[in-house]
């Protein structure tokens, strides 16, 4: 019997992963609903931002529940973002563009 390596789902190669709103529209100076990743294969153990700037002020990734959160104090206008998704199998980078008014 050959010996195969055996990897859990949560450690396979992350698939088609997004933000369940990849283009965000939030009020000023409120509490947002958590904008979740999600992806079809693998889950990420690792979650950062990769773009130059920095999210809005009062708006985080939130490595535990995989999330956008927090309270958006900031006011921008369709600001791109480069999220950084990695596990055992690999990496991917997923979009997400924000607005705060």
């Amino acid at each position: 019997i050959p010996d195969v390596e055996v990897f859990p789902i949560a450690n396979s190669k992350l698939t088609n992963c997004r933000f369940a709103q990849g283009r965000p529209s939030y009020p000023f100076n409120a509490k947002i609903a958590p904008n979740v990743i999600s992806c079809d294969e693998g889950v990420p153990k690792r979650v950062e931002i990769i773009s130059p700037n920095k999210l809005p002020n009062g708006l985080e990734l939130d490595a535990e529940t995989l999330s956008l959160i927090g309270t958006a104090k900031e006011k921008v206008t369709q600001a791109p973002y480069i999220i950084y998704l990695e596990n055992e199998a690999g990496y991917v980078k997923i979009p997400l563009t924000i607005t705060v008014q």
